[in-house]
């Protein structure tokens, strides 16, 4: 498999990659996010993007992809609905729509939350937590659910 990971320095996308680099049935993940991971493996290609609305120049790398994995999010709270609307809504359709059109709509779009995640808690290693750690494996991410699930990507509505 060939994913692609949108956010992965945050603290969900940080969690889907080390799952992907885990996962022996992904051989690449193109990473697109706003600033540099801090993570070197083989199966990394990563691309630091500024301008989550459009993805024109990203287009060629797009293409042979089999699943997105979408992990940009926001908390509400300090934000008015517009804000809102265009951070969780107005950024993702952008990247689905220009990995639709590159793939010929057979990669399978995942939009990855971090509901029920709590900021209070936190190791050396990350800043965030669910928030009952004991039951952390039932919560992080599984690639292979989403492998035995796969469903190309369709037109997406408002």
């Amino acid at each position: 498999m060939r994913v692609v990971i949108f956010g992965a320095t945050g603290m969900v996308g940080k969690d889907v990659l080390l799952e992907c680099l885990d996962d022996a049935h992904v051989e690449h993940v193109l990473l697109v996010s706003r600033h540099p991971t801090d993570v070197s493996h083989p199966k990394i290609r990563e691309i630091v993007h500024a301008d989550f609305t459009a993805f024109e120049r990203l287009q060629d790398t797009f293409t042979n992809l089999d699943a997105c994995f979408y992990c940009l999010g926001v908390t509400a709270v300090g934000l008015s609905e517009p804000q809102y609307h265009h951070l969780t809504y107005d950024l993702t359709l952008a990247a689905a729509t220009a990995l639709a059109s590159a793939s010929a709509g057979r990669l399978t779009f995942c939009y990855v939350s971090g509901e029920g995640t709590d900021s209070t808690e936190g190791d050396d290693n990350r800043q965030h937590r669910p928030r009952d750690d004991s039951r952390r494996r039932d919560r992080v991410f599984e690639t292979d659910s989403v492998f035995r699930r796969h469903q190309p990507v369709g037109r997406l509505t408002r």
